[in-house]
């Protein structure tokens, strides 16, 4: 099952494993990628100052001789304002203008510097990886995490804000049932552990997305376990559990993670 291969893999090497990192939260747009204005011409010197033979005299420049106006070397750097605020999730694919080759450095052309902070993303069981958030406490906030210390290749992409989503409608904060119209029946692991609430897409509507992103479900209310101790004990362990089990609706359950895949499982 790539699922759990992946729900695995990712705890080990770093959401398909896990949804307990906190989501971050509402947008900032990065600057636009412009080049620098042309100069302007030079006002030519009075005649009265100074003799037109005076050889110390420099001529105005004609327009033909200005030097061009500086270009951007990176495709990236000439990504438009639209690309660079795109929210629009592909898993597998990429996650607005993020995909697998994204650099530390192009994502401070696409959202400017002042809009990232790296830090050590926690990816479960204790493991952490290295990791940059972008448009922190925002709702376009997300995190990457990269293959290795030089964040020259991005892996997956969690933390997601609420402005993320993929077509059809999946992101964090989604409710159950809204869950359950989009996938069809599913199963999910139990609560009560490191992967609790993590969905299985085997089977689902979006079978196609296994592997490729992890969605895991926890109660809209931190209380809501202490609450509904009866819903708890019912629906707790590592085992897999229907999206009919009579016991779920008590929950009130949303989608409190989303971690997506940039490239296929292997």
């Amino acid at each position: 099952m790539a699922f759990r291969h992946r729900l695995l893999w990712g705890s080990s090497l770093l959401w398909l494993a896990a949804c307990g990192a906190a989501p971050t939260p509402p947008p900032t747009t990065g600057p636009e990628s412009t080049p620098p204005p042309v100069a302007e011409q030079a006002t030519p010197p009075d005649s009265t100052a100074s003799s037109p033979a005076d050889p110390t005299v420099v001529p105005p420049a004609s327009p033909d001789t200005l030097a061009p106006a500086t270009t951007l070397e990176s495709p990236v750097a000439a990504a438009s304002p639209a690309i660079a605020t795109d929210t629009t999730i592909m898993p597998g694919e990429r996650v607005g203008s993020v995909t697998p080759v994204t650099s530390r450095a192009d994502l401070a052309t696409l959202f400017g510097e002042a809009a990232l902070s790296d830090t050590e993303v926690p990816v479960g069981e204790g493991f952490t990886e290295p990791g940059t958030t972008v448009n922190a406490d925002t709702p376009a906030a997300f995190s990457i995490v990269w293959a290795d210390s030089s964040r020259s290749q991005a892996v997956t992409v969690r933390d997601f804000g609420p402005a993320w989503q993929t077509s059809e409608g999946l992101r964090v904060g989604m409710p159950f049932a809204e869950l359950q119209s989009v996938l069809g029946d599913f199963d999910l692991y139990g609560f009560g552990w490191d992967y609790g609430g993590t969905v299985v897409l085997e089977g689902s509507n979006l079978s196609d997305y296994d592997g490729l992103i992890v969605l895991r479900l926890l109660p809209a209310q931190v209380d809501t376990f202490q609450q509904q101790p009866e819903a708890f004990q019912a629906l707790a362990g590592d085992r897999l559990i229907s999206s009919d089990n009579p016991y779920l609706p008590a929950l009130d359950l949303v989608v409190d993670e989303m971690i997506v895949y940039l490239d296929a499982p292997l």
